[in-house]
């Protein structure tokens, strides 16, 4: 077993847990996920902590061996992201580049003649803080960077002008002098 799945998941009393036909369910301050736990791992809640290991021994020779780590690496996940949330902060670099929020919608004017209106998912939440930056949040990490990924992806970085939407990659650096 790898040394990191061999410890325990710890959380504290404001977090419950629920593990029920492979199902486990973690509720927290922030909202509640529901992790399907593949049928050949065990899972054991005591008190405050989480114990995974393999079914039929911790055979390291085991196909679904590797999976340990990743299935742990989940449930810390989900445990962080009911008890305090993951965020993503964009922010619209260009010359007359804004953003506002009109009901369920994401409106972006990105230099384009027309505005690009991006539905926002009802499991995430976002907010403008000003007109050129993006607040992003929501309890499942994989989810809300997604969505931060689909809005970047509405402009492609423009290296000589600026115009961009920065927050999940760096900087786009402009070609050196031959």
């Amino acid at each position: 077993m790898s040394r990191l799945a061999r410890n325990p998941i710890m959380f504290s009393d404001k977090i419950s847990c629920n593990f029920n036909d492979n199902m486990l369910v973690v509720k927290g301050p922030k909202g509640e996920r529901e992790l399907n736990i593949p049928s050949f791992l065990n899972l054991n809640l005591d008190n405050n902590s989480i114990m995974l290991s393999m079914n039929g021994g911790n055979d390291k020779k085991n196909k679904n061996f590797p999976m340990l780590g990743t299935i742990r690496a989940i449930i810390v996940s989900a445990i962080k992201g009911v008890t305090d949330g993951f965020k993503v902060t964009l922010t619209l670099s260009g010359t007359g580049y804004k953003s506002s929020i009109e009901g369920s919608t994401l409106k972006l004017l990105l230099g384009y003649s027309h505005p690009i209106v991006v539905d926002i998912p009802s499991y995430i939440k976002v907010t403008c803080v000003k007109p050129v930056i993006i607040d992003i949040e929501g309890i499942d990490a994989q989810k809300v960077k997604q969505f931060a990924s689909e809005v970047a992806s509405h402009r492609k970085p423009i290296a000589y002008k600026g115009g961009e939407i920065l927050g999940l990659k760096s900087r786009i650096k402009k070609e050196g002098k031959r």
